[in-house]
This record gives C-alpha cells, structure tokens and sequence, in this order.
C-alpha cells in the first residue's frame, strides 16, 4: 500500500473500522521508507493507546470546528466563493477520467480523497496534483501545527511528498512511457496552486 492511500485512510474521520484493523495498517506503513515510515508508525501508537472515543473527539474538533484546518483545500483560498466552483467541477472530471467516482457527498478537493485519487491514477497526473497543492498544504499544516494537533505531521508529509513530486515534474527528464492522460486540469491546477493566508479563518490571497 502506497504513502498516499495510507494518508488517505489516517486522515478520514477515525471510524470503528480503522481501530480493528490498526495492525494491518500498522504493517502497511512498516515497509514504507523510513521518511514516510517514521511519522504514520509515531500517530499509529498514539491511535493504539487512545480510547477511541477520544481520537474521534479530538477530530471533529481539529477539522469541523476549525475553518483554518478544513481538509477542504480550495476552502483556504476561495472559502464559500463561487469561482471555488470551476475547480471543483474540474477535480471530478479528472477523477472520473482515471475511473475513481467519488462518493457524490463528498466535495473533490477534500484532501483523503485528492490522496486516495493519486494513489490510483498514474503517477505523473498525482504527482502533478500534490505539487500544485503544495503550498496550500504548507499553509495547512502550519494552522495544524500552532494547533498541537495529532493530524499535523501527516498533513505535513502530504506537503513534503507535493514538494518532491512538484520538483521531479520540473525535470526535462521526466517521461510518460504510458502514454496516458497525465494533465491537471488548468481551473484546478490554478486555484491549487495558489496560498492562502497563514492562520486565516477568512481566505486571504498572498504572494505566490
């Protein structure tokens, strides 16, 4: 199982499912390399010695009570704006392209579903997905992290895996022997690609 489906899974809401089979996740993330390994092995022995009660607790307080931590990217930027609306539309096109049909409750730039869309689709379109995201990730993160939340260093390796992947699709060597679709759509990429303020509960436009 890849970095990017792990994430997917530890950053939804923690359900009765994911306590019964911490084990199997545990030995999922145990043959990641160490970079990856080291932070989803630290929160897996936080989520073994925590009642369950009290995880859950804790992540409807960090991601429902709070704007400025939303797993809900183009939140940081456009908040209830409706120009967030042509990137929404875009993200589900895509995922559809590369077959995954998100749930219909569920809005695309929400951040485990973005992962669980990279770990599927080819890896030059995900790659491109996280590196345009990356700084709003940063942005996420930092909130997360003057929080003292659990989640932070999860969210953190998201943005270190957009940054890596944004760096590699620089190279003039990167290829695509599949021959696949491999674009981000523009609208997407776009409002990705921009940052919001840090700590704002308001979405604020900054430098890029």
């Amino acid at each position: 199982m890849s970095a990017h489906k792990l994430l997917s899974i530890l950053l939804e809401y923690p359900s009765t499912d994911l306590f019964a089979h911490l084990t199997d996740v545990r030995a999922c993330a145990s043959a990641l390399p160490p970079e990856q390994r080291t932070p989803i092995l630290a929160f897996l022995d936080w989520l073994a010695t925590t009642d369950p009660l009290e995880v859950q607790g804790q992540y409807v307080e960090a991601f429902d009570m709070a704007p400025e931590h939303s797993l809900h990217l183009t939140h940081h930027i456009f908040g209830a704006d409706r120009n967030r609306g042509p990137a929404l539309i875009d993200l589900g096109e895509m995922y559809r392209h590369h077959g995954l049909t998100p749930d219909s409750n569920e809005i695309p730039d929400y951040l485990p579903l973005m992962l669980e869309f990279c770990a599927l689709a080819p890896a030059p379109t995900g790659d491109r997905l996280l590196g345009d995201a990356s700084k709003v990730l940063g942005v996420l993160a930092d909130n997360l992290e003057q929080a003292g939340c659990r989640w932070a260093p999860l969210v953190r390796m998201v943005q270190a895996l957009g940054v890596v992947e944004a760096d590699d699709n620089t190279s003039d060597g990167a290829d695509n022997r599949s021959g696949a679709d491999t674009t981000v759509p523009a609208r997407a990429a776009a409002a990705l690609a921009q940052r919001a303020a840090p700590g704002a509960s308001t979405p604020v436009f900054v430098g890029l």
